[in-house]
């Protein structure tokens, strides 16, 4: 039987917002967030290279703790489940046409969010 999960790819810009609190798209984030850690629906991938340069991001912009801390955050989500920590830095055309497929949606999910 056929996995019915759509695929999302984390953003640094997105995940920087959400792990710092001072950023002004950290609410938004937020929002985004409780959404994407909904497992029945949603697979949440993050490359290595995202990881990497989120924690660099929060290190420079707000303090070294603070990527520590963000490092610390995201391995501990990632044990639980609530994403995927990848190290290809590719995705398969299958991949590639299901994340295609739900831009609609995730239009959709920002427009709610806008007006949210």
């Amino acid at each position: 039987m056929p996995e019915s999960k759509q695929t999302i790819i984390f953003d640094s810009s997105g995940l920087t917002a959400l792990m710092n609190e001072t950023d002004e798209f950290h609410t938004q984030a937020l929002r985004m967030s409780e959404i994407l850690t909904d497992r029945a629906f949603w697979r949440v991938i993050l490359p290595h290279a995202i990881f990497a340069e989120t924690v660099t991001a929060l290190s420079k912009r707000v303090s070294r703790e603070a990527g520590a801390k963000a490092a610390r955050a995201i391995l501990d989500r990632q044990k639980t489940g609530d994403f995927v920590l990848s190290r290809q830095m590719h995705l398969s055309i299958r991949q590639l046409l299901t994340f295609s497929s739900v831009q609609k949606d995730i239009e959709e999910l920002r427009r709610f969010l806008t007006v949210w």
